[in-house]
C-alpha cells in the first residue's frame, strides 16, 4: 500500500491492497438478505395484527418456553421482532403497543438500510 502526502497534510493510503470491505464487515448479499428477511417478517407481523392479533399468544408462549440458551439465540437473531412481540403481548393500551411496534419497524428498517449504505462503493 502506497502512502503519500497530499497538499492538505493527510496521508493517501490508496493502493492495490485497499479494499472497501475490510475484515468483520458484512457482505452486500448478507445485508440485502437481512433487509429482505426483516421486511418480510414485519409484513407478516402487520398481517397478523390486522387479521387476528390473538395469534401472537401461542408464538409468544412458544418463544418463552424454549430452553434458555435457544431462547437467547432466538432473541438475538430476531431482536426487533422479539421486542415487537413482547410489546404487543404487554398489558399496555393497544394504541401504545401499536405505536411502539411501529417504532421497532422503523428502527429495523433504518438500521438495516444503514448497513446497506455502508456497503455501497465510494
Amino acid at each position: 500500500m502506497a502512502m503519500t502526502s497530499r497538499p492538505n497534510g493527510r496521508r493517501d493510503t490508496t493502493g492495490p491492497a485497499t479494499s472497501r470491505r475490510g475484515p468483520g464487515r458484512p457482505s452486500r448479499v448478507f445485508a440485502i438478505g437481512a433487509f429482505a428477511m426483516f421486511v418480510a417478517l414485519w409484513i407478516g407481523f402487520a398481517v397478523v395484527v390486522l387479521g387476528d392479533p390473538r395469534s401472537f399468544d401461542p408464538l409468544w408462549q412458544g418463544l418463552r418456553s424454549l430452553p434458555t440458551p435457544i431462547q437467547v439465540i432466538a432473541w438475538v437473531v430476531f431482536l426487533p421482532l422479539a421486542v415487537g412481540l413482547w410489546i404487543w403481548e404487554s398489558s399496555w393500551a393497544p394504541i401504545v403497543s401499536l405505536m411502539l411496534a411501529c417504532g421497532m419497524i422503523a428502527w429495523t428498517l433504518v438500521a438495516v438500510n444503514g448497513m446497506l449504505r455502508a456497503l455501497r462503493p465510494a
